[in-house]
């Protein structure tokens, strides 16, 4: 039996840049973040990644 084939998400590309929100004294993640490469561009964490994918170290 194969294994399931791993998607490449945003979330897991080293140019998502994961966005915040204050909340009381600390800061909580928001559904929301962006890519910085090539340009910035406004994208969800589970949003399928696009062709400048690169996963993140660690």
């Amino acid at each position: 039996m194969e294994a399931p084939q791993q998607e490449n998400i945003c979330q897991d590309c080293k140019y998502y840049i994961q966005h915040y929100t204050k909340c009381g004294k600390g800061y909580m993640e928001t559904y929301c973040g962006h890519c910085r490469y090539p340009r910035l561009k406004t994208r969800k964490p589970d949003t399928e990644a696009c062709r400048h994918f690169r996963k993140k170290q660690g």
